[in-house]
């Protein structure tokens, strides 16, 4: 995977060293082990998906909001707020296939917001050059 200086900011949070590790996962693709906690589905559209609906109660009392474009596709937005102070915003597109393209967390513990692209279409992933990969085992913190 790849993540922006957010991503790992976000994901290093509060853990000793995490300056260090941000320089060293800057523009690189970092490879963990798909037998890892927490990885499961990482590269598994289908499992992510599921996963990103794993708490169906998280749909209930979301309330319809206005209608604005992801990506140049109309899309509805659905809010809702829970107890914590989290708000969970969901944008599904409103032509086509209903599909989620964008569902952001913000106020919790762990904000974030994951935009969804290219639904049925191929993916030519091609494997990037080892000096382009650090491995999360390996890194110095």
């Amino acid at each position: 995977m790849r993540g922006d200086e957010k991503f790992w900011q976000n994901t290093l949070k509060g853990k000793p060293g995490t300056e260090k590790v941000l320089q060293q996962v800057q523009d690189k693709w970092v490879v963990s082990d798909s037998t890892q906690a927490g990885t499961e589905g990482m590269c598994d559209k289908q499992a992510a998906l599921a996963l990103l609906d794993s708490d169906k109660s998280e749909r209930k009392g979301m309330k319809k909001g206005k209608t604005t474009e992801v990506d140049g596709t109309p899309a509805l937005i659905l809010e809702k707020e829970q107890k914590n102070g989290e708000k969970i915003t969901m944008y599904v597109a409103t032509e086509g296939e209903p599909y989620v393209l964008k569902a952001v967390s913000e106020g919790g513990e762990v904000p974030s917001e994951t935009v969804l692209s290219d639904y049925n279409k191929k993916v030519d992933a091609q494997k990037p050059a080892a000096e382009d990969v650090v491995d999360l085992k390996k890194i110095n913190a």
